[in-house]
């Protein structure tokens, strides 16, 4: 795929960034080609070589029927090990494939954990919880042209923890 100035993409490490440019590095057979991407969130900018962008994992965001599957995702009950082991397991194991709709399953499951259990996450959990709502709503806001904060608010009374959230923008 080919990105533009501008262009907003998602970065399996860094979450949601905007494309500044490209810039060739090298002359001769040793030229390469980067793409320039500045990640807001972080104030960073970083250089992918445009032949490897797919072995990254580079990748556009979502689009807006993309993000309303992943806002019914929320709203669907999880089956969630009770045995701490075996939850954590399964969340690190949804963490590393860098997918959007592992993100959210992550969000609903352990928020279906602790709505069932009544009882607090742990640390660890509340920290992987915390870290897929951040980047599951950073990259929904765009999707659903919302603010990241009106998007946490959609997130939340998507799983049940917000009553009179505006669903605006949800299917």
């Amino acid at each position: 795929m080919n990105y533009a100035e501008g262009d907003s993409i998602v970065h399996p490490r860094h979450g949601l960034g905007t494309v500044q440019g490209t810039t060739t590095r090298g002359s001769g057979k040793r030229a390469m080609t980067y793409l320039e991407v500045f990640f807001d969130a972080k104030a960073l900018t970083i250089m992918v070589p445009l032949d490897s962008m797919d072995e990254v994992g580079v990748r556009p965001p979502s689009t807006k029927k993309e993000a309303d599957e992943i806002l019914s995702i929320l709203e669907q009950d999880a089956d969630v090990p009770e045995a701490w082991a075996e939850r954590n397991a399964s969340t690190q194991s949804r963490l590393k494939s860098t997918d959007i709709t592992e993100a959210s399953r992550v969000i609903r499951d352990l928020t279906r954990h602790s709505q069932r259990s009544g009882k607090p996450l742990s640390q660890a959990e509340r920290a992987m919880l915390d870290t897929c709502m951040e980047s599951v709503s950073l990259e929904l806001s765009v999707a659903l042209k919302m603010s990241q904060d009106e998007t946490k608010e959609l997130i939340l009374s998507r799983v049940g923890l917000l009553e009179d959230a505006d669903a605006e923008g949800g299917a």
